[in-house]
């Protein structure tokens, strides 16, 4: 990790911080089924049924994955940017985690493998990505608010502005 990535999640962790404020909810559960710590444990509802719809598989590049930090029943979904992958909101999520919410991090197809994998999708895989990431946070978290980094901006803009999402609050880095 260089020193501009970290400053970088210093400023997002400041910005977002002032943004989302003091409010989510003590760290406790309270009854949510979110699975481990920090990867997907397939408890998370709607977890079953997104994996039932996975048909291609792609290697992911270690340190490249999806992370799923618990907390309380506010969720924060983390949307990288174009290339990215979801390490780098990493610093960003567990700070917020250390907050008490439940903090996302997807990681948006054909993102994190190989570039030929890039290649072959388009805006539409991005916000399937997007829309499965929002109703895996919303079947374990009251709210979900969204963040979105470069790239991940539009892709969270877009996805506030689907009628069948309910954000509690949008960030854009």
């Amino acid at each position: 990790m260089t020193l501009l990535m970290v400053l970088d999640a210093i400023v997002a962790i400041g910005l977002v911080a002032a943004i989302l404020g003091q409010e989510p909810k003590s760290a406790g559960m309270g009854g949510m089924d979110c699975g481990g710590d920090t990867v997907f444990s397939g408890k998370a509802r709607g977890m079953d049924a997104l994996l039932a719809r996975v048909t291609v598989v792609f290697a992911i590049i270690p340190g490249a994955e999806p992370f799923l930090l618990k907390g309380g029943d506010h969720g924060v979904l983390l949307i990288h940017g174009f290339t990215g992958n979801p390490a780098e909101l990493s610093l960003l999520g567990q700070h917020l985690q250390a907050q008490g919410f439940t903090v996302l991090g997807i990681r948006l197809a054909g993102h994190g493998t190989k570039v030929q994998d890039l290649e072959h999708m388009t805006k539409d895989d991005w916000i399937a990505s997007t829309l499965d990431g929002y109703s895996i946070l919303r079947g374990c978290c009251d709210k979900v608010s969204v963040v979105g980094h470069s790239m991940g901006d539009l892709l969270s803009l877009h996805l506030a502005a689907m009628a069948n999402v309910d954000i509690n609050r949008l960030v854009t880095l």
